[in-house]
């Protein structure tokens, strides 16, 4: 249905990505992927969010908000991430990277507009002895508190 709120007659028409979106505080995904042969994980990633727009860590101060348990600006550029910026990443419970803004983007490519692949897990090892396993992969952004936010709409591993 069309968003009363706004004139614009396109609002609301069917260009919504599902996302599951997230920033410094919170804490990790976690993908349980199974009979993993090749030991790869690639990601759809969308870093274009606007600071501090993520409503479920509004208001929060710690990651997880202290529990243990998106909008979109066309043609516009990504806000800049804040210095202590990073991405890391973890295979079965083991932290693989931890990865500032530069390293980062150096995983990822952009075959089009507003569509980012990213290399997140690529093991040759595992990719040479072509065995199946189950294999817990998980991401989380560390540093930058509300200010950096990613979305993940695809997942793809081997």
């Amino acid at each position: 249905a069309r968003d009363t709120s706004s004139i614009c007659l396109m609002t609301g028409h069917n260009d919504g990505r599902g996302t599951l979106d997230g920033d410094a505080l919170s804490g990790w995904v976690v993908f349980n992927l199974k009979d993993v042969t090749q030991g790869l994980f690639l990601a759809r990633m969308e870093s274009w969010f606007p600071m501090e727009t993520n409503k479920r860590t509004e208001g929060w101060t710690a990651i997880n908000n202290g529990k243990r348990t998106r909008h979109r600006h066309l043609k516009a550029p990504p806000p800049p991430k804040p210095a202590d910026y990073r991405v890391e990443v973890a295979v079965n419970g083991v932290i693989t990277k931890s990865l500032n803004e530069t390293e980062f983007n150096d995983l990822c490519v952009e075959p089009g507009y507003n569509l980012i692949i990213c290399t997140l897990w690529d093991d040759e090892e595992r990719a040479v002895k072509n065995e199946k396993e189950d294999v817990e992969l998980a991401f989380r952004m560390a540093g930058g508190g509300r200010k950096a936010i990613m979305g993940i709409t695809h997942v793809y591993y081997a």
